[in-house]
C-alpha cells in the first residue's frame, strides 16, 4: 500500500494475527487507478517485466512465461500482447498503441501477474465499458475462488452485474462506515434500519444503496437552495406595499422565474454521469428503459419540487409578497411547476446531447429564449416586429410562469400612491432623470399626487400582458412538463436502441 502518513498510527492484522509492515508488502500487492506504462514497450513486455521483478524468487522462465500468458489471456488481451503500449513520448510526440479500455486491463494485469494472496485495486473499472468492466470483475472474481486470492477493490457506482460479483461490501459516506459484510445482506440491513427497498421503485441494490449512504448531494443542493432563498429574502427584504413598489415587485417575480431556470444546471454533471451508467446497463439488457425512467422519476420528482418549494417559502414571506395563505399556496404551485420543468429541461438537454459540453449548448439555447421572452422584458404590444418575433412567448414557460405570479401578485390590488409613486413606480433611477423641464414636472407629479390617489394592480398588469385564468396557466405550464418529460423518454429510448 502507498501510505505515506506520519500521523498514521495502529496496528497490522492479517485473519487475527499481527504482521509487520514489510510481512504486509511481501504479501500483497496494490494496483494504483493510473498507469505508469513506458509508451515504447508491448503489451506481453510490461507483463514480463512487472513478472520478473514481482514473482517469487526461484520462479523458473518456463514459469514466469506460463504466468504471463495466462493474465494476458484472462484479462482478453491475447491478441494484443505484441501491440505497443503507446502514448506521450518525451518532446511531444504522441505513439499510437492499446486503447485507453485496453491499458487499464494491461494495468491491472501487471499488478496480478504475481499471484499475491492480497491485492489493493484503486477503482479498476473507472474509464472502462461496461464489457470490458464486467471482463476484469470476472478475472478477479477468478482469482479469488481458484487461487484463494483476496481482493479489495474500490467501485464507484457499480453495475447490477458488476455489483452481483463481489461477496462483500463496504460503504462509506463522507469517511463514515455506514455498512460492511456480505453483499446479499445488505437490503436486509437497511430494511432493519427503517428504509425499505422495492426494485420496480428503486432501480438496482446498488443504485438504492448508494442513493441511501450518500447524503452530500441531496443535502447539500438542499441547503444551497435554502441559502439562496434567505439571500434572495434579505435582498427584497419587506418591499414597499403602496405604489412605490409596483416595480419592485414584478422584478422579484421575473428574478424567481429565472433563478429556476438556471439553478438546474448545477446538475448537469450528474444527468450526464447517469446516462453514462444507463448507457452502460442497457447495454447489458438489465432492465427496460421505461423501469429506469420511471424508477428515476419517483425518486428524483419529489426531491426537486421540495427544493423549489423550499426557495418559494423562505423568500416569499421575508419579501412581504402579498399577504394570504391561498395565493401563497398558488404562488408556491407556479414556482413549483417552474422549478420541474426548469430541471427536467436541463435533464432532457443531458439525454439527447452527445456529450456534456453539447448539453450545455442545448441548455442555455433553451434557457436564453425563456429569459428574454418575457413581457417582462418588452410588453409584446411594443414588438416592432409584431408576429414576427412575438410568437415566441409561446414557446417559453417562464412567460407563462411570470405572468402567472404578476396576476397573483397585482391582481384587483389597489395601492396608495397619496405620498407619492415616485420614479422607482416606474422602474427608473431618479438620480439619472434630469431635473429640466417635463422631467421636472414628471418628477415633482409623481412625488405629489394627492391624497386620494390609488394604482391600480390591474391596469398593471393590462399594459404588460392579457390577462388569462389561473387554471389556464397551471395547464399551460403542465402541458410543458408533460412535453419535456415525453421529450426526454425518447431520449434515453434512442440511447437503449443504439446499445442493443
Amino acid at each position: 500500500m502507498r501510505l505515506h502518513n506520519e500521523n498514521c498510527t495502529g496496528q497490522l492484522h492479517i485473519n487475527g494475527c499481527p504482521i509487520t509492515q514489510q510481512q504486509l508488502a511481501n504479501s500483497s500487492v496494490y494496483v494504483p487507478q493510473f498507469d505508469s506504462l513506458v509508451p515504447v514497450m508491448t503489451a506481453r513486455e510490461s507483463v514480463e517485466f512487472a513478472a520478473a521483478v514481482r514473482l517469487p524468487r526461484g520462479t523458473t522462465r518456463d514459469e514466469a512465461a506460463a504466468r504471463v500468458d495466462l493474465v494476458l489471456q484472462l484479462m482478453g488481451l491475447a491478441e494484443q500482447q505484441h501491440m505497443l503500449v503507446g502514448g506521450p513520448l518525451p518532446g511531444g510526440l504522441v505513439l499510437p498503441g492499446m486503447s485507453g479500455s485496453e491499458r487499464k486491463q494491461l494495468h491491472i494485469a501487471c499488478g496480478v501477474v504475481a499471484g499475491a494472496s492480497l491485492v489493493f485495486l484503486d477503482e479498476p473499472t473507472t474509464g472502462l465499458d461496461s464489457c470490458s468492466a464486467l471482463s476484469i470483475m470476472l478475472f478477479l472474481k477468478g482469482m479469488a475462488t481458484q487461487q484463494g486470492a483476496t481482493l479489495l477493490a474500490s467501485v464507484h457506482q457499480p453495475r447490477a452485474v458488476i455489483w452481483s460479483q463481489l461477496d462483500q461490501v463496504t460503504l462509506l459516506a463522507s469517511g463514515r462506515l455506514m455498512y460492511t459484510g456480505p453483499t446479499e445482506e445488505l437490503v436486509p440491513w437497511f430494511n432493519s434500519l427503517g428504509y425499505p427497498y422495492n426494485p420496480e421503485v428503486q432501480g438496482t441494490t446498488p443504485d438504492w444503496a448508494l442513493d441511501l449512504v450518500n447524503p452530500l448531494d441531496v443535502g447539500g443542493r438542499m441547503l444551497v437552495f435554502t441559502y439562496l432563498g434567505l439571500l434572495w429574502g434579505l435582498v427584497c427584504f419587506d418591499l414597499p406595499g403602496d405604489a412605490s413598489g409596483i416595480y419592485a415587485r414584478t422584478m422579484v417575480a421575473y428574478v424567481t422565474v429565472a433563478f429556476y431556470l438556471l439553478m438546474p444546471y448545477v446538475s448537469m454533471s450528474l444527468f450526464s454521469a447517469d446516462k453514462g451508467l444507463f448507457a452502460e446497463d442497457v447495454a447489458g439488457r438489465l432492465y427496460h428503459p421505461l423501469q429506469y425512467y420511471a424508477a428515476k422519476l419517483s425518486l428524483s420528482l419529489p426531491f426537486n419540487g421540495a427544493l423549489a418549494i423550499a426557495f418559494q417559502l423562505i423568500f416569499y414571506g421575508m419579501a412581504g409578497m402579498r399577504h394570504g395563505a391561498g395565493v401563497m399556496v398558488q404562488s408556491t404551485v407556479i414556482s413549483l411547476l417552474s422549478g420541474l420543468i426548469g430541471m427536467q429541461a436541463v435533464y432532457c438537454c443531458a439525454v439527447l446531447a452527445s456529450s456534456q459540453d453539447l448539453a450545455f449548448v442545448l441548455a442555455i439555447a433553451w434557457t436564453c429564449p425563456n429569459m428574454f421572452v418575457t413581457s417582462f422584458m418588452q410588453p409584446f404590444q411594443n414588438y416592432r416586429l409584431g408576429w414576427g418575433i412575438s410568437w415566441m412567448r409561446y414557446i417559453s414557460p417562464a412567460g407563462f410562469a411570470w405572468q402567472a405570479l404578476m396576476q397573483l401578485e397585482l391582481g384587483g390590488r389597489a395601492f396608495d400612491c397619496s405620498k407619492g409613486a415616485g420614479l422607482r413606480a416606474l422602474g427608473l433611477v431618479e438620480d439619472l432623470v434630469p431635473d429640466t423641464g417635463s422631467l421636472r414636472l414628471l418628477k415633482q407629479g409623481l412625488s405629489r399626487l394627492g391624497p386620494t390617489c390609488i394604482a391600480s394592480g390591474d391596469a398593471v398588469i393590462a399594459m404588460n400582458m392579457t390577462p388569462l385564468p389561473y387554471a389556464a396557466s397551471i395547464f399551460i405550464l403542465l402541458g410543458y412538463f408533460v412535453l419535456l418529460l415525453g421529450l426526454t423518454y425518447w431520449g434515453i429510448w434512442r440511447i437503449s436502441k443504439r446499445k442493443h
